[in-house]
């Protein structure tokens, strides 16, 4: 079984769809944390009808797992910390981007999907259309309101060409987009409004096309066989530390994405799955890091490079930045 951040899976048995977390596959287990939730105030609903709540936060989505689902929280060996696990062999159902993707470009059912489909029309201009796939609500069927198009590309070696045609693509912001995007990332990004202002308008992967907000993650991997592998990891540090970044690659618009950064201990390469860094380290350059600092070596497919895993713990030791 082949999973990758991007896919949807449901548990045997229970009707919440979570999303996988990460590239990272561990004796059998994914990272994958709850997304949409049945709910009678859920403003999603599926073919059915039935209503699901969007569970946006990592902290709601860890709480919901402590009160419903508890017996998925795992000690993992690579983060060294509980985080939710699925079980392979507990997996009813899995959501594929890339066949999705197919299927509407086939036979589009809603609104969102002509959006989606001049978008790939673009795209796919420049990158194979069979490593482009659809991800979030519309792989699961989801329709609501404001949906927004979640792109998954799978195959780094095109990133360049990707944020190039995405420079191109870019559309302004308005004023009542950036506030609402302000509001929503403000507890993400320990910064001002006025510097997440800037963030947001400057962002590549991020923007808007055809007046619909768009997502893109490039995964930082060559095909679906070859993953990237964890190992040796050790604690460096647990004390805060500023990070500056000195000097970027192609690879840090990729996910996960790839920094080099002078911090207390030394200059080191920073790691991290979370989408927001992508951008968002690019234009803030220097930020300061509370938790654990760790490091390890990754292999990535096709490229020899070793380099160091970024973690970011809250106070509580939850992982905050995946």
């Amino acid at each position: 079984m082949i999973l990758y951040e991007g896919c949807l899976v449901k548990i045997r048995g229970r009707e919440e769809i979570f999303y996988i977390k990460g590239l990272v596959e561990e004796d059998g287990k994914v990272i994958a944390l709850p997304r949409y939730i049945p709910s009678d105030q859920g403003e999603r609903a599926d073919s059915r009808g039935r209503r699901y709540l969007v569970l946006k936060r990592f902290e709601q989505q860890i709480d919901y797992v402590k009160k419903k689902v508890p017996n998925i929280l795992r000690i993992s060996k690579i983060f060294g910390t509980y985080l939710p696990m699925i079980k392979e062999e507990d997996i009813d159902e899995i959501y594929y981007p890339t066949l999705k993707l197919r299927q509407i470009l086939k036979e589009p059912k809603y609104s969102i999907d002509r959006v989606i489909i001049e978008l790939i029309r673009r795209l796919s201009k420049e990158i194979p259309l069979d490593i482009i796939g659809i991800a979030g609500s519309r792989l699961a069927d989801l329709t609501g309101p404001e949906q927004d198009v979640d792109l998954v590309i799978i195959d780094y070696s095109y990133v360049e060409k990707i944020v190039n045609m995405l420079r191109e693509l870019k559309e302004p912001y308005n004023e009542e987009l950036i506030g609402c995007l302000v509001r929503e990332h403000m507890r993400e990004i320990q910064t001002t409004p006025i510097l997440l202002r800037k963030i947001i308008k400057q962002r590549i992967l991020e923007n808007i096309f055809k007046n619909t907000t768009y997502f893109v993650r490039v995964l930082l991997m060559r095909n679906m066989k070859k993953c990237i592998i964890y190992r040796k990891v050790r604690e460096v540090s647990k004390i805060v530390t500023y990070c500056k970044i000195v000097e970027d690659s192609i690879l840090s618009y990729t996910t996960p994405c790839v920094h080099k950064a002078h911090t207390g201990i030394g200059t080191i390469y920073l790691l991290s799955d979370r989408g927001v860094f992508t951008d968002t380290l690019q234009i803030l350059k220097s930020f300061k890091v509370y938790g654990r600092l760790e490091q390890g070596e990754i292999y990535i497919p096709d490229m020899d490079l070793t380099l160091t895993r970024w973690i970011y713990l809250d106070s509580s030791s939850r992982v905050v930045y995946l």
